[in-house]
C-alpha cells in the first residue's frame, strides 16, 4: 500500500517573466493511492496478483484566473494469474482495466470555462501467454492479446451518451 498527497500549498510560486502571468502559482494538487497483493494459490504451481490505484490530479495555469484547473481521475486495476505446469512450461493471464476522466481538458485562456470539454476513456487489455523452454537455449512463447477503448468527449458535467449518428470513437 502506498500513497502520495501533494496539496497546492507545496507548489512553489513562479515568476515566469511573462507579461500576461495572472497567478503566482498554478492551481493544483495530487492524490495517489495504490494497493496490491498476491501470492501462491497452490505452492510452486499457481500464483495470483491483484492491484488497484486511485489517482486524482488538478493542474492549473499561471496565465489566467480562468479556466478551472484541469482535473484528471484515473482508477486502473490489474490482475495476473500464473500457472507453472513444470520447469519448462508456464501459462499466464494478465488483465488491466482503467477508467479515465479528464475535465477542463483544453486548459487554455482562449476557451471559456463553460465551453471547455471533458474526456471519458475506458480501456481494458487482456493477454494470455504460454512459454515453453527447450533446454537452456531455446524458448517458444505464444501470446494472444485483446484491447478495447471506449472514448467519449463531451461538455463537463454532461454524462449523456452520444446521440445516434454522432461520431463516436471505439477501438
Amino acid at each position: 500500500i502506498s500513497g502520495i498527497l501533494k496539496p497546492n500549498a507545496l507548489i512553489s510560486e513562479i515568476e515566469s517573466g511573462l507579461r500576461n502571468q495572472a497567478r503566482d502559482k498554478p492551481l493544483g494538487s495530487t492524490r495517489f493511492v495504490e494497493a496490491s497483493f498476491g501470492g501462491p494459490i497452490n505452492r510452486d504451481k499457481v500464483w495470483y496478483y491483484l492491484g488497484g490505484q486511485y489517482n486524482s490530479e488538478q493542474q492549473g495555469t499561471i496565465l489566467s484566473l480562468d479556466p478551472q484547473p484541469r482535473t484528471i481521475n484515473v482508477y486502473p486495476v490489474h490482475f495476473k494469474l500464473s500457472y507453472q505446469q513444470n520447469n519448462s512450461n508456464r501459462w499466464e493471464v494478465t488483465a488491466h482495466a482503467g477508467p479515465f476522466t479528464d475535465n477542463n481538458s483544453a486548459l487554455t485562456t482562449e476557451v471559456a470555462p463553460e465551453s471547455d470539454r471533458k474526456q471519458d476513456i475506458v480501456t481494458w487489455n487482456a493477454i494470455a501467454r504460454h512459454s515453453l523452454l527447450f533446454g537452456s537455449s531455446g524458448v517458444l512463447e505464444t501470446a494472444v492479446q485483446t484491447f478495447f477503448m471506449d472514448f467519449h468527449n463531451n461538455r463537463i458535467e454532461d454524462d449523456r451518451p452520444p446521440p445516434d449518428g454522432s461520431f463516436f470513437v471505439r477501438y
